[in-house]
């Protein structure tokens, strides 16, 4: 069975739909200067001090010492000095690689870093550029151009993947066609899906199997293995059969390490761990058995200690690279409520966690050498350097070391979060810093919160409306909303007559309340629903993913799945991973 922290690659087959730019803004967003990369936030402010002066809503950070504005409904990117490069567009999408993206009359085009086009606005959508190369899609049709904008293959292909260690999948009718650089057709292929190359080799599939294939096409393993996982450093893949026989192999195609075992994960720290006869032990990259299979659970090495932590008759304890226990020390192993095991790792933070050993509990490092009772009835886990404990009646703190240095005086308490803890001494709530200081306290009025504390601001409930304080406990934003959510990069989700819209900390309506259900914003974007279905915003209020969908979900790694409605499959299947400019992307592209 595949376990959920060892991702299942399967394959998506995915189809194109029309990006729709619906701008719903209507004021600036100011980019959290917190949330920006430490290199580019010196020369932020200045950037948006200009815009400002100038007039114009600006959606930061800068990217290429640029900063994307808009002005009159109009969208360009302004420099240092506050001058415009190029030209306004009706949408524009921040630099990628001394290029970016622009559209005018609903096509879309590229422009380099002085503005000038190197691609017309001609095409109904395109991608990023890799390896050189970008897709772009025009009349139902997928092609390439390069960074100097000439066509290198025709636009022909019913779907097309970027390109990836030189090469890429494209589709036509029935038959999968792998490319060159040059945009050359190299083979075709009767295959039912595809995946991107990665270290030289690729995964396709057929009738629900997968097999291997090089650069050439050359097939270098039978498809047969119900998964194949990618290969990593040590050039070696994890692979499943149907019946779950569990091996590895090489990026020859040799089963290097034979599918026998009952289950296997991935190596780490130059070893893999894998199931024999329902016990878990550990292997090195040739195969050879180093830690022979006796422990009823077991997670993986860590590459830096040279430690793992096994579990056997209900407790967990460290080995080392032999087998060999670090020390004497045991923690219980967790039962649900069936009394079966739970097994999961200590909530390690900074090196140091808590765990319980029969009835006390303890202060672990990550190598296993250091260990620390703690004299308390409880204590949760490590947050921002501090650890909540109780002693049955109040609540404290404590550091990593277990020194008390916040006082257990509080009736009640909550773990720390962005360096703030909430707590409650007598009948007041507190909101205290890593000392104990207090920092701001609830108003009398105050009739719930979250205690989430993010962008200077917690979402709070008075007078059966939701609102904001800050970390003072102050009312910055009015109690007025049906529904508020806590900021998220930003921006909140506020229901107002009905409908949903986002303000920014200031409580100024910055995408304004027309969606009938949304999503809080999480990488740039966030999940919105219309009268027509679920789609994608992004902080400028655009419509990046049109709304057609049955359900969205969060974007991870520029990549989020989409499910359409069973009577709408359209230019989708049932699922469909897409990328931030709302094009298919292949499984592991």
């Amino acid at each position: 069975m595949m376990k959920a922290l060892r991702p299942g690659i399967r394959l998506c087959l995915l189809f194109l739909h029309v990006l729709i730019l619906s701008p719903v803004l209507t004021t600036a967003q100011e980019y959290d200067l917190d949330d920006l990369p430490e290199d580019d936030y010196d020369f932020s402010g200045p950037f948006y001090s200009l815009a400002t002066q100038k007039g114009y809503d600006y959606f930061g950070p800068p990217q290429m010492f640029k900063l994307r504005i808009r002005h009159q409904g109009k969208y360009a990117f302004m420099d240092r000095e506050g001058k415009i490069i190029g030209s306004f567009y009706d949408f524009v999408l921040d630099y990628k690689g001394n290029v970016a993206a622009v559209n005018r009359n609903k096509k879309w085009g590229f422009i380099n870093e002085n503005g000038e086009e190197l691609v017309q606005p001609r095409y109904d959508l395109t991608d990023d550029f890799y390896d050189g190369r970008a897709r772009v899609y025009l009349n139902g049709k997928f092609g390439y151009i390069n960074r100097e904008g000439n066509e290198i293959s025709p636009l022909q292909y019913d779907y097309a993947g970027n390109f990836s260690n030189g090469f890429a999948w494209a589709k036509k009718k029935e038959e999968w066609v792998l490319l060159n650089r040059q945009g050359k057709e190299v083979k075709s292929f009767d295959l039912d899906g595809v995946q991107a190359f990665q270290k030289g080799v690729a995964v396709v599939y057929k009738k629900s199997r997968q097999g291997l294939i090089d650069t050439t096409g050359k097939a270098i393993t039978r498809i047969k293995y119900q998964t194949i996982y990618p290969f990593r450093d040590n050039n070696l893949a994890l692979v499943e059969l149907d019946k779950g026989e569990w091996g590895f192999i090489d990026k020859t195609g040799h089963e290097l390490i034979r599918p026998i075992y009952e289950d296997a994960y991935m190596f780490s720290g130059g070893l893999a761990r894998v199931k024999k006869d329902g016990k878990w032990g550990f292997i090195d990259s040739t195969g050879k058995m180093l830690i022979q299979p006796q422990y009823d659970h077991a997670f993986d090495f860590d590459p830096k200690s040279g430690k793992a932590i096994v579990a056997s008759n209900m407790e967990y304890f460290f080995i080392d690279r032999s087998g060999q226990p670090v020390s004497n020390f045991r923690w219980s192993v967790k039962k649900d409520e069936q009394g079966k095991p739970v097994y999961s790792l200590p909530a390690f933070s900074k090196g140091m966690a808590i765990v319980a050993s029969s009835a006390s509990l303890y202060i672990i490092d990550d190598a296993g050498k250091y260990r620390k009772p703690l004299p308390y009835a409880f204590a949760s886990s490590f947050s921002n350097g501090r650890a909540m404990v109780s002693d049955g009646n109040k609540y404290g703190f404590i550091d990593g070391n277990g020194e008390l240095v916040i006082p257990m005086k509080y009736n009640d308490a909550e773990q720390f979060y962005n360096y703030v803890a909430f707590v409650k001494e007598g009948s007041v709530y507190k909101m205290i810093d890593q000392t104990g200081k207090e920092l701001g306290r609830f108003d009398p009025t105050i009739e719930s919160s979250t205690h989430i504390y993010r962008d200077n601001r917690i979402l709070v409930k008075s007078g059966g409306k939701w609102g904001y304080i800050d970390i003072s406990g102050q009312k910055v934003i009015p109690c007025k909303y049906d529904y508020a959510a806590n900021f998220s990069e930003g921006l909140a989700i506020v229901k107002q007559d009905g409908k949903y819209g986002y303000i920014d900390p200031s409580g100024k309506m910055v995408i304004p309340p027309v969606f009938s259900e949304a999503n809080s914003f999480h990488n740039g974007f966030a999940a919105v629903r219309l009268a027509t279905g679920w789609g994608m915003i992004d902080k400028t209020g655009v419509l990046r993913i049109p709304a057609q969908f049955r359900s969205a979900g969060n974007f991870s790694n520029g990549i989020v799945e989409m499910v359409t409605a069973s009577d709408k499959a359209g230019f989708y299947t049932l699922k469909s991973r897409l990328t931030e400019r709302g094009l298919p992307v292949l499984e592991e592209e």
